[in-house]
């Protein structure tokens, strides 16, 4: 058996493979990295990463300060979260966009604009028709506004036309 392991050893270049792994408490969060008591009482461990590498274009959960989490530990003082009990935030590709939209609030803040769009332009065409009809002066020029109501309207957003599918939250 340990035959396979040097193995394996040599095809990754001697690097150490460690298939510990523990259980325990975050006590800090900065940037990509946390640190952790284990609960089995060992000594904490600091430094230990929330994604595979060191950047502000990755995948990152943030797991929340005081929650549990699973580390896969490479040394034994060197490991990367791969699971959480809570999650404080998720970080796709940075965070300078801000967040995820709540898309059914976003419908209903869309369709209140298009609503009231929709009557500004029901009660301005009706002002240009009566406008129209009772203040043009006989032979002298038409009205400005004759023959040019607005004719947009809205159509009501609908969820479906602005969700992403393949990205969920909650």
């Amino acid at each position: 058996m340990s035959d396979i392991a040097e193995a394996i050893r040599k095809i990754v270049n001697g690097t150490k493979i460690h298939d510990k792994a523990i259980i325990g408490t975050v006590n800090k969060v900065s940037g990509v990295f946390c640190d952790i008591t284990p609960e089995d009482g060992t000594a904490d461990l600091k430094g230990i990463r929330l994604c595979a590498e060191d950047s502000s274009t990755v995948f990152i959960v943030v797991p929340k300060i005081g929650s549990k989490v699973y580390v896969s530990l490479e040394t034994e003082t060197e490991g990367i979260v791969t699971g959480f009990s809570e999650v404080d935030s998720i970080q796709l590709r940075g965070d300078a966009h801000n967040g995820l939209v709540k898309v059914a609030e976003l419908v209903n803040r869309l369709n209140l604009i298009e609503s009231n769009f929709n009557a500004f332009v029901a009660a301005f065409n009706a002002l240009v028709t009566v406008y129209s009809a009772h203040f043009h002066i006989p032979g002298g020029p038409p009205p400005l506004t004759q023959g040019v109501p607005f004719t947009t309207v809205l159509v009501p957003t609908q969820q479906i036309m602005i969700e992403n599918t393949k990205v969920k939250h909650g």
